[in-house]
């Protein structure tokens, strides 16, 4: 996870990153962090460290406005997500169906690292409610039903 003043900041593909050359920024995609996040979820679910819930957490955010621009990718009222950001262009208005799967599967992450297993007994219960990032009008139950808001 790569921050920069407290924002999260993927590594963009307006010019990608070569090892030893300066990092691209801008052009940010949800898919990316979206892998992030699933990456710090994983990580949590096999060692138990919630330092890495956390991250997932941080991450996360950068839907909701914790990034360059400082601006909302996933949208409410449509319960999409937008294709990413550019420094030049600001937020991509395109609501692609990639990025709104990125953002949904991240929420399902979340949910599944939430359930009580054999090795991981209810103490994770109270994590994601405690969450305000991850409260939004679409829920997640209401997605699994096939219905939307």
């Amino acid at each position: 996870m790569v921050t920069l003043g407290g924002v999260i900041n993927v590594i963009g593909n307006n010019g990608w990153y070569v090892r030893g050359k300066h990092r691209a920024l801008g052009d940010e995609q949800a898919i990316d962090v979206g892998a992030l996040i699933e990456a710090f979820l994983d990580a949590y679910r096999i060692t138990g460290k919630r330092q890495y819930y956390q991250n997932a957490l941080k991450c996360f955010s950068w839907f909701t406005g914790n990034n360059l621009l400082k601006l909302p990718i996933y949208d409410e009222g449509t319960g999409g997500c937008f294709d990413g950001l550019s420094l030049e262009k600001g937020v991509n208005q395109n609501l692609g169906a990639e990025s709104t799967i990125a953002y949904l599967l991240c929420r399902l992450a979340f949910e599944e690292v939430e359930k009580p297993s054999p090795s991981r007994p209810k103490v994770h219960g109270k994590l994601m409610s405690q969450s305000r990032i991850l409260q939004s009008p679409l829920s997640i139950k209401k997605l699994k039903n096939g219905a939307g808001e």
